[in-house]
């Protein structure tokens, strides 16, 4: 367990001072505090462009005791604050930080996700169309890391070696493992895509079948119609023919 405590308590020592040249190289507007042993705060400033300039969005980084075997859980720090882009309105929402977790995980890759999920979102209308108090209102499911955040990290951690602050040797892992993030995320994509097209032309193709089939009722009735007319006519000059 001390082993375990010491190991943990060394990678957030590296992580904690890493970060802050990642974020000094990468193009994201943001503070990094620690708390404690095992908290940061992360204050987002707002991205230019977005309904978000010019304010401040604080979060904390609150890192469990089995990390990194366990995620680290990122959360708003101000109770009031509910957005719906976020996780039940203020908890960072990517799988990466649940069910896609792994041990290897640089914590800056959520970190420069959430700064692009806020930048993706932060093109509404109005900021009232980006905040919310109705719980229907909230995603409500973790979603994948957006593209342009992988693109971020690579480009960012490319910089990082160009300046000679991160050697080659050290950003070969973390940059293989965010290059295969991003292309499996990509192919999950294009996967959802296909299938989602071919859903659409199976519902598109029954509904041909659905308006052919009216088409052959309705001639059917017609037919029909035509068949009891003729019957009855039939029936008529019988009628006819018998008595005379």
């Amino acid at each position: 367990m001390e082993n375990d405590d010491v190991t943990r308590m060394r990678r957030l020592n590296r992580e904690f001072h890493e970060i802050h040249d990642f974020i000094d190289k990468s193009e994201m507007k943001m503070s990094i505090l620690k708390l404690r042993g095992q908290m940061w705060k992360v204050i987002i400033h707002g991205p230019p462009g977005t309904i978000f300039e010019g304010k401040n969005q604080t979060f904390i980084v609150q890192f469990p005791e089995g990390y990194p075997f366990d995620p680290p859980m990122i959360y708003t720090a101000d109770e009031d604050i509910r957005l719906p882009f976020l996780l039940g309105g203020n908890v960072a929402p990517f799988k990466i930080l649940s069910t896609n977790w792994f041990p290897a995980c640089p914590i800056s890759l959520p970190i420069t996700a959430l700064y692009y999920h806020f930048i993706i979102n932060g093109k509404a209308k109005s900021e009232n169309d980006a905040s919310t108090t109705k719980e229907e209102a909230f995603l409500m499911k973790p979603i994948e890391i957006p593209k342009i955040a992988f693109e971020a990290f690579i480009k960012t951690v490319e910089k990082r070696v160009k300046a000679g602050t991160l050697s080659e040797k050290r950003a070969k892992n973390p940059l293989g493992i965010v290059k295969n993030l991003a292309k499996k995320a990509e192919n999950d994509k294009k996967k959802i895509e296909e299938k989602k097209i071919k859903e659409e032309k199976t519902t598109d193709d029954n509904n041909k079948i659905d308006e052919e089939l009216e088409k052959l009722h309705e001639r059917k009735r017609v037919l029909e119609e035509q068949i009891r007319n003729c019957d009855k006519k039939i029936s008529h000059y019988e009628k006819l023919c018998n008595s005379a």
